[in-house]
């Protein structure tokens, strides 16, 4: 990551606005060999589903996962410090739990905005549809897709569904933001690509695997 991507104090920057906390770790990480550990928070964001961990300050204090925060480029170092992106192994089996949760909300509050991805995604190769990269569309799927979209856009996930001939879209697409987090696919569609995680210090779970 850039250094204009980096605020003051070490600072990340992450492009979102808000984010849902998936773990609190009141007592920090517990691999560190500071004696007075700070609490973590592990967290996403809302529109590019970033995965980030953060370092809460006196402002904002202990949280629950699935609150909603604010994490826009002009927060404060007193409420809530970013302290790197990480990836989807990075997180406590407590915040990919949670993350599960938070998925099927978001996409349900974002209905409009994945159906539209319905309505215009492309062609990334002569070979491949963006569709296609949605688990359960294949080929045919994806033409049927075309065609129905071309007579009229669709309208909901339902919508989609009944005129293409699948189930439960909005799963599939769940299904895909999770991959692109564990970096399955070098294509994203959803989840904003960062070079390499950033962070300033060895995850716990990183830490206990090594």
């Amino acid at each position: 990551m850039s250094e204009r991507d980096r605020g003051r104090r070490g600072h990340i920057r992450i492009n979102e606005e808000y984010a849902i906390v998936l773990d609190y770790l009141p007592y920090g990480n517990p691999y560190s060999n500071r004696q007075s550990p700070t609490p973590i928070i592990q967290a996403m964001g809302e529109f590019y589903f970033t995965l980030f961990e953060a370092t809460p300050g006196p402002a904002l204090g202990q949280v629950k996962p699935g609150e909603r925060i604010y994490v826009g480029p002009d927060v404060s170092y007193n409420y809530i410090r970013v302290d790197g992106i990480i990836s989807y192994d990075d997180l406590t089996p407590a915040a990919k739990k949670t993350l599960d949760e938070v998925l099927d909300n978001l996409i349900k509050q974002r209905e409009k905005d994945f159906v539209n991805f319905l309505n215009n995604s492309s062609p990334i190769t002569t070979r491949l549809h963006q569709l296609e990269l949605i688990p359960g569309i294949g080929k045919k799927i994806m033409w049927k897709a075309l065609d129905e979209r071309k007579m009229a856009p669709f309208q909901s996930f339902e919508d989609f569904e009944k005129r293409v001939g699948v189930k439960n879209v909005a799963q599939a697409i769940k299904k895909r933001i999770i991959e692109e987090m564990q970096g399955k696919d070098n294509f994203r569609l959803f989840v904003r690509y960062y070079r390499r995680p950033v962070t300033r210090r060895l995850s716990a779970w990183q830490a206990s695997s090594s």
